[in-house]
C-alpha cells in the first residue's frame, strides 16, 4: 500500500511532501522528518488512508528533485546559539539511536534548545525543533 500513501501525499501535501524528501536526502531520520514536515499523526494515518482509498479521485502530478550544485554551498561560521540548536537537534535525534537514553537526550535537547532562543528568540531552527519537542513530550 506504500504507492496509496505516496499518491495521498503528492495529492494533499504535496510542497510537505517535497520537503520530507528534501530532509531524507539531508540525512534526517525518517521519523523526524515526517514529524518535521508532515506532522501527520501514525494512529490516524490508515483510516485516512482508507478514506482517500474509498474516494478514489487520486491526482496525477509530476514532481521534479533537484540537488543543488556543489559549489553552490559555502562554508559559515555558526553564532552560539545556530551550535545549541544544533546540537539539540543532534539529541533529538540520538533518541532513535538511544532508545534506553531517550529521557536524558530529550531533557538535553530541551535544555539546548531553551538556551538557542534565550540567546535569538527568533531562530527558526531552534522554533521549529522546540515545537516537535513538544508537541512529543507533553
Amino acid at each position: 500500500m506504500s504507492w496509496l500513501l505516496v499518491h495521498y501525499l503528492v495529492d494533499h501535501h504535496l510542497k510537505r511532501f517535497g520537503n520530507f524528501l528534501h530532509r531524507l536526502e539531508q540525512g534526517v531520520p525518517w521519523r523526524w522528518a515526517w514529524w518535521l514536515e508532515l506532522g501527520i499523526p501514525f494512529d490516524t494515518l490508515d483510516a485516512t488512508l482508507d478514506k482517500y482509498l474509498r474516494a478514489a479521485k487520486f491526482g496525477r502530478w509530476k514532481v521534479k528533485a533537484k540537488h543543488p550544485p556543489v559549489h553552490d554551498f559555502e562554508v559559515t561560521s555558526l553564532s552560539e546559539s545556530d551550535a545549541l540548536a544544533l546540537r539539540g537537534f543532534l539529541h533529538l535525534q540520538a533518541t532513535l539511536l538511544q532508545p534506553e537514553r531517550t529521557a536524558d537526550h530529550l531533557r538535553w535537547a530541551r535544555q539546548d534548545l531553551e538556551q538557542a532562543l534565550s540567546l535569538e528568540s527568533t531562530l527558526p531552527r531552534a522554533l521549529e525543533l522546540m515545537e516537535v519537542l513538544n508537541e512529543h513530550t507533553d
